[in-house]
């Protein structure tokens, strides 16, 4: 896709897509990793454009990674093995 690489919708991921799943559940089944490592909210050099898709302490800590740190990275293959 020209211009950034990545689709989303603009409302983003909607409850009624998934009737009777909840939104905290939602959330969390969607990850995103990108050239840098996983998409976590406070991470460093974290684009403006990838904030709505980042995972915030609640989500991180479901994952166990409840301290990871703002310059640490998780690449893809560590992201799956979770």
């Amino acid at each position: 896709m020209p211009g950034g690489g990545h689709g989303h919708r603009a409302d983003g991921p909607r409850r009624d897509d998934c009737p009777g799943v909840d939104a905290a559940t939602i959330r969390r089944a969607i990850v995103t990793v990108d050239t840098k490592g996983l998409v976590f909210a406070f991470r460093d050099e974290l684009d403006d454009d990838k904030r709505e898709f980042a995972l915030g302490p609640e989500e991180l800590a479901f994952y166990g990674l409840a301290e990871l740190q703002a310059a640490d990275r998780r690449d893809l293959t560590s992201v799956v093995a979770l």
